[in-house]
């Protein structure tokens, strides 16, 4: 699920988890758990944007972490 805010005509942030489950054996499923944020700043032709994002269990290994910053 995410959600979207438009603040004005120039400011936009979001926010955002996804939940993915990896059926990896008979006895055992993995869930990869993804939550993210981003901003995006507009003036005229010029934009200004961060994002960031966060996964547990990336790709379905227990335990593997990863981070995402833009």
């Amino acid at each position: 699920m995410s959600i979207a805010f438009n603040v004005n005509d120039n400011l936009a942030i979001s926010v955002g988890t996804q939940d993915t489950k990896y059926d990896r054996n008979a006895t055992a499923d993995t869930t990869e758990t993804v939550d993210g944020l981003s901003a995006a700043y507009t003036m005229g032709a010029t934009t200004v944007r961060a994002a960031f994002a966060e996964s547990s269990n990336d790709g379905g290994q227990t335990g593997l972490t990863a981070e995402y910053m833009e």
